[in-house]
């Protein structure tokens, strides 16, 4: 390969890099500079908040596994209220109440539902859960979610794997910052699909709520 070509190869490369790398940067600022997602910046301010001594982070290895093709209830919604943390026996819980705007799997009469996830602020004592959020009223989310009691069509708890935010003009990401694979139409074909279950699920349950369980 003579000179020329390998400049002329040079240019094709820096050319190709200056058109992808804007879209890589807007795309990276938008993520690192978002409160919900546990940045270093995000960690740090827990550990200057509460002090080293009383922050725990722990990882998906730590946490009940449910595979997300087992969910109950899969939703778009918006957060309106995180709630306050609290022990329970084993993990710090605390909650979110979560307007319904679509669903994808399952149904619910509920307009909003509580979600429980692990992680949270108790007693002065910190667990964050960084395969998870750091959720802030009116994030845009969709959630994978398991109920809670099985009569109960408000309380679920989010399923590992299953929690996405909604950012950047419908970009869809994972708590590690990587962008999901929820295309619209998956996500359309998966709503329509579940709109077709519960129509004909939906005389078995009429039928239940005359003769009973």
């Amino acid at each position: 390969m003579n000179a020329k070509s390998k400049i002329l190869k040079f240019l094709c490369i820096l050319f190709v890099l200056c058109l992808i790398t804007p879209c890589s940067f807007s795309k990276s600022d938008a993520v690192i500079g978002h409160p919900s997602f546990f940045t270093k910046e995000v960690i740090d301010e827990y550990l200057n908040t509460y002090g080293a001594e009383n922050v725990t982070t722990i990882t998906a290895d730590f946490a009940p596994v449910i595979k997300i093709t087992r969910a109950d209830l899969v939703v778009r919604g918006t957060v309106k209220e995180v709630l306050p943390g609290h022990w329970d026996t084993i993990f710090t819980y605390h909650g979110m109440i979560v307007e319904v705007d679509e669903i994808y799997k399952g149904r619910t009469e509920s307009q909003t539902i509580t979600v429980r996830l692990i992680g949270g602020v108790s007693e002065g004592r910190v667990l964050l859960h960084t395969d998870s959020f750091n959720y802030h009223e009116n994030d845009q989310v969709i959630l994978y979610l398991s109920k809670l009691d099985s009569k109960d069509e408000s309380h679920y708890s989010a399923i590992l794997g299953g929690e996405f935010l909604v950012i950047e003009d419908g970009l869809i990401f994972k708590p590690n910052g990587e962008e999901a694979a929820l295309s619209n139409t998956y996500l359309s074909a998966l709503k329509y699909s579940n709109m077709i279950i519960q129509w004909v699920l939906s005389p078995f349950r009429i039928l239940k709520g005359i003769f009973g369980s």
